[in-house]
């Protein structure tokens, strides 16, 4: 009788499907949804150069989130069918998350959103590489709430290794060396405290539940959140600004035009978000946020090779400083992923 039990112990802790460890891995999600996200990049480009256009930039920023929170939210839902159970083979489905675990999800959600607003509000103000830099300092912030679980010089490291991430990011997107910076006092804010802090709630709300939730699960009806919050800042920001008629008319005019570009966007940032939440259940908040910060070095090899197939589509910076300033931020950021203490599984 022992020696069956002992049988059954081993059947049932083996893999659902053997040789398929990558899925429990969080260093190798995290750069799976870092190579998403670089695709994404280059995707949202595209989108925004030559889709959707409008005369006044945010009117077609607005346009674009809104459609993609909707046509996202869908998409999330068949993606799951196709792509949930492969991601993690213990997800049957949606699943409604209620009392305090589904309080975090919709926190994660929201902040996503708001996050995204305050960005806004100070993009184009400048080169983007600073901005990017800037609002990434939700690095330090989740590293710092990490160092809680660290001892001794590895609290030293973690804070080191976000800090090189966080530079490297930004010398990694450097396009133009004399855009300069024009930023208020207030577009600091937004990027430091409200950007940065909103991303790093929101990690840290996905970290409270990675032990209770199914994870694709949990990215889906962040998504949802995130679509909700992201509708109603929407058509708040265009009444503000007085852009209601110039969103409603952009919006009926691109739809089908601009769909299957944005059906391509929303697959590749499924891989992203779902890969990325999914990683939370193996490693720490700040190593999933400074490991997926690799879609910047990902980005210059996969635009590299977009302009070269699609000639026209992007403006690539010139002159060698820019882009060797680009190696070394890419060099900064793999150094930083290295040196971040890995959480240890049995």
């Amino acid at each position: 009788m022992e020696g069956t039990m002992d049988t059954v112990k081993a059947q049932t802790s083996k893999p659902l499907w053997p040789g398929r460890r990558w899925r429990t891995s969080g260093i190798v999600l995290a750069l799976m949804a870092a190579l998403f996200e670089a695709f994404v990049l280059i995707s949202d480009t595209n989108v925004m150069t030559n889709v959707i256009t409008h005369e006044q930039g945010i009117v077609a920023v607005l346009v674009y989130l809104t459609m993609g929170s909707w046509i996202g939210v869908t998409l999330n839902y068949v993606y799951n069918r196709l792509f949930g159970p492969t991601i993690d083979p213990t997800f049957t489905g949606e699943k409604w998350i209620g009392g305090t675990q589904g309080l975090w999800v919709a926190v994660a959600g929201i902040t996503g959103a708001l996050g995204t607003f305050a960005y806004l509000f100070v993009a184009g103000k400048g080169d983007p590489s600073i901005l990017i830099a800037l609002s990434n300092v939700s690095l330090i912030y989740l590293a710092l709430y990490d160092a809680k679980d660290y001892r001794g010089k590895s609290v030293v490291l973690v804070v080191i290794a976000a800090a090189m991430v966080l530079i490297g990011a930004g010398l990694a997107s450097v396009n133009n060396l004399g855009a300069g910076l024009t930023i208020t006092v207030m577009d600091l804010v937004l990027l430091v405290v409200f950007r940065g802090g909103f991303k790093a709630i929101g990690s840290i709300a996905i970290f409270k539940v990675r032990e209770t939730e199914n994870m694709v699960n949990v990215a889906f009806w962040r998504f949802v959140w995130l679509a909700i919050t992201g509708t109603v800042l929407t058509l708040l920001v265009a009444g503000y600004l007085g852009v209601l008629d110039e969103y409603f008319a952009l919006m009926t005019g691109v739809w089908w035009k601009a769909f299957p570009w944005v059906m391509l966007t929303m697959f590749l940032a499924y891989g992203g978000n779902t890969l990325a939440i999914v990683a939370q259940k193996y490693e720490r908040a700040s190593t999933v946020s400074m490991i997926t910060n690799a879609n910047n070095v990902m980005a210059v090899p996969v635009t590299l090779v977009a302009a070269w197939a699609l000639p026209g589509m992007f403006d690539l910076p010139e002159g060698a400083v820019i882009w060797l300033l680009r190696l070394i931020g890419s060099a900064l950021i793999v150094l930083g992923i290295f040196m971040v203490p890995k959480e240890k599984h049995d």
